[in-house]
C-alpha cells in the first residue's frame, strides 16, 4: 500500500501485519509494530490514514481487524470502541471533524473526535476504493458497481446508481462532475447532485 507522510515521520502499512515508521532521511527503521494480538490472520491492506487533529492517535490502520485500530506517531495501538463480524479493511477517510470508515460487509460508520460512532449506514456492498468526500456529500463505490451518495453529517442516503460495471479506482471529481474509472476501461461522469449519468467514455486501447 502506498506510503504516508505525517509528522516529519514516513510510515509503511506492511501485508505481514505490521506498521513501520521510518527516518526519511535515513530510511532508518524508527519502530515497527505489528497487529498480531488483534489481527493474527491480517493485513495493513489499505493506506493508513492520518486522522490529524480529527482523533488524538495518528493514523487509522484499516486491516483484517474485527476491531478498528488507532495507532500513534510513537507506534502505539489503542482499539477503537465498534466492533463487527468483518474485517475493518476498506480505505477511509476524514473531514475536519468526522472520520469515516468501512468493513467488509458494507457498514459505513462515521466517527467523531471522542471516537464514538455518529451514524451508520449499510452499503449492501462492499468496497475496496476509497469514499470521496465533497462539502456535505460523501461518495462511495463498489467493486459490484454500486455507487451511493450520502449526506456526511447524518448518512442520509441522497441517490445511489448502478454503474454496470466494478469500479476499478478512486472516484474524483471536476467542476461538480463525479468521474468513476471503471474496469471496461471507460469513464462514467455523474452529476453530483443527482446521480444521473453525464456520459461515459472508452478510453483508447482499453476493452471491456
Amino acid at each position: 500500500v502506498p506510503p504516508v507522510w505525517h509528522d516529519e515521520g514516513l510510515y509503511l502499512g506492511m501485508l505481514d501485519n505490521g506498521l513501520i515508521r521510518l527516518d526519511p532521511s535515513t530510511g532508518q527503521v524508527i519502530w515497527r509494530n505489528t497487529l498480531d494480538q488483534h489481527s493474527p490472520k491480517g493485513a495493513v491492506v489499505a493506506p493508513p490514514l492520518s486522522t490529524g487533529s480529527i482523533l488524538e492517535n495518528g493514523f487509522y490502520l484499516p486491516g483484517n481487524s474485527k476491531v478498528p485500530m488507532l495507532v500513534d506517531s510513537d507506534g502505539r495501538l489503542t482499539s477503537m470502541d465498534i466492533s463487527s463480524n468483518h474485517e475493518w479493511s476498506a480505505p477511509a477517510v476524514c473531514s475536519p471533524s468526522c472520520l469515516f470508515l468501512g468493513n467488509r460487509g458494507g457498514l459505513l460508520v462515521c466517527v467523531d473526535r471522542n471516537q464514538k460512532p455518529c451514524w451508520q449506514y449499510d452499503l449492501d456492498f462492499s468496497y475496496t476504493v476509497a469514499p470521496l468526500l465533497h462539502a456535505d456529500k460523501l461518495f462511495v463505490a463498489g467493486f459490484s458497481g454500486q455507487l451511493s451518495c450520502l449526506q456526511a453529517t447524518t448518512g442520509q442516503l441522497i441517490w445511489e446508481k448502478d454503474l454496470g460495471a466494478s469500479v476499478c479506482a478512486n472516484p474524483t471529481l471536476a467542476f461538480n462532475t463525479l468521474l468513476v474509472p471503471l474496469f471496461t476501461g471507460s469513464v462514467a461522469a455523474l452529476d453530483i447532485h443527482q446521480g444521473r449519468e453525464l456520459w461515459r467514455h472508452q478510453c483508447r486501447g482499453a476493452s471491456g
